[in-house]
């Protein structure tokens, strides 16, 4: 309980200078770049929010191992193999992509929307941020180690990190303008890098050969695969109106989405912490009769921040018009609240899936109704964006809410 207090206190420190970095960060980069430059910005440096499946799901292998070592279990080691795997794998996804992009870009006319510059940063940007995927298991064993707080706090570091770079980035007229869309990825990389030496997880990485390695990769695959479904989804549900936005929007749609984004980011933050309890507890109690209990008190907290930070937004938002940066869209302030209010109802309960089968079991319903929610989006936005993403949400809430609690009552 003490470890809970502690953690949920610098998580709410974290928050709040969070908060406060990314609306100054809004603040500074209207006020140099406009409303154009702004949404260009989030749109580049939203990309490393594409890999927080980071470790493809294998960091499901390293947080059941170290959950059940704590236990008192005796379980086969996967940690060097799930190094070298996410190492190998984060390197032909790269190369893949970076094939992929290049290959539109002088053979074809499909990018011919985007510049070569931002195509170029975009590659960078990718290629920091899957230099940082081997490294990101360290997360997974902190996390199962109960050391949630310590995680907490060198994440939190990342949004004034970023702010100071951008502040300095205009503070001395720097003519690399492209390093600019650099600093969220390098904070990034850096915070991961940190919490890998802080969790000492490189002791337990040894040497092996080739043949345990392919002997070994079937379990961790197997496990990763239907993990790496689960959170590719949950992810992809926030980032995708972006782009979609970016292809069919206007700039000003553009900002005032990424504005919107300022309001879910630091909730949403707050619900992964409570997820990662909430897992914890409930791999700790093997599932017994306290799960209902848990998510309750889970999602009681949610809702608490969700009013937090709405009370919080209204005000930043309001900020930023006072200084003449932006102008208030109180239809964009009731999409963010409604999404941020569904949130807690379907991601909290996906939280106590660590196996295959119940990773499985939630994988085959969610994904189709995610790509369902994207063919409805898509329609929807001709009569507007507002309404598109509203639209958007309640397509995937509503299955996922269904299917997951189906599951729980079921254990």
């Amino acid at each position: 309980m003490i470890k809970e207090k502690s953690s949920f206190l610098i998580r709410a420190l974290t928050l709040i200078v969070g908060a406060i970095s990314n609306f100054a960060i809004a603040s500074i980069l209207l006020r140099h770049l406009g409303p154009a430059g702004f949404g260009q910005y989030v749109l580049l440096t939203s990309l490393p929010a594409l890999v927080p499946f980071a470790d493809f799901g294998m960091g499901a292998n390293i947080f059941n191992y170290y959950a059940d070592k704590a236990s008192g279990l005796k379980v086969i080691d996967p940690v060097s193999e799930t190094f070298y795997i996410s190492s190998i794998v984060s390197s032909l996804i790269f190369l893949t992509i970076t094939t992929i992009t290049l290959s539109l870009l002088h053979f074809t006319n499909l990018l011919a929307t985007i510049t070569k510059s931002d195509i170029y940063t975009g590659l960078v940007i990718l290629f920091l941020t899957f230099l940082a995927v081997p490294f990101s298991i360290a997360v997974k064993k902190m996390f199962a180690e109960g050391k949630i707080a310590l995680v907490i706090f060198t994440q939190g570091l990342i949004p004034p990190l970023v702010m100071t770079l951008v502040f300095c980035f205009f503070k001395f007229d720097i003519r690399f303008s492209s390093i600019l869309f650099l600093f969220p990825c390098l904070a990034y990389l850096f915070s991961t890098y940190t919490i890998f030496l802080l969790s000492k997880i490189h002791k337990d990485i040894r040497r092996t050969n080739f043949a345990d390695l392919t002997s070994r990769a079937k379990p961790i695959f197997r496990l990763g695969g239907w993990s790496f479904c689960v959170t590719t989804v949950v992810v992809l549900m926030w980032q995708t109106p972006k782009y979609m936005i970016q292809w069919v929007g206007t700039s000003r749609d553009l900002t005032e989405y990424s504005l919107m984004t300022l309001v879910l980011l630091p909730g949403l933050s707050f619900l992964g912490i409570a997820v990662t309890w909430l897992a914890t507890a409930v791999r700790g109690i093997n599932y017994d009769s306290s799960v209902p209990e848990l998510i309750s008190r889970s999602r009681k907290s949610a809702l608490l921040v969700l009013l937090l930070f709405s009370v919080l937004a209204f005000i930043g938002l309001h900020i930023l018009s006072s200084l003449g940066l932006t102008i208030p869209n109180f239809k964009s302030q009731v999409i963010a609240f409604i999404i941020l209010l569904l949130s807690p109802m379907w991601i909290l309960p996906l939280s106590v899936f660590t196996n295959v089968k119940d990773l499985k079991w939630i994988s085959v319903r969610i994904f189709p109704c995610f790509v369902l929610a994207n063919f409805v989006f898509a329609f929807s936005f001709q009569i507007g964006y507002e309404f598109a993403i509203f639209a958007y949400t309640t397509f995937i809430f509503v299955p996922f809410y269904y299917f997951s609690n189906t599951r729980i009552r079921k254990l």
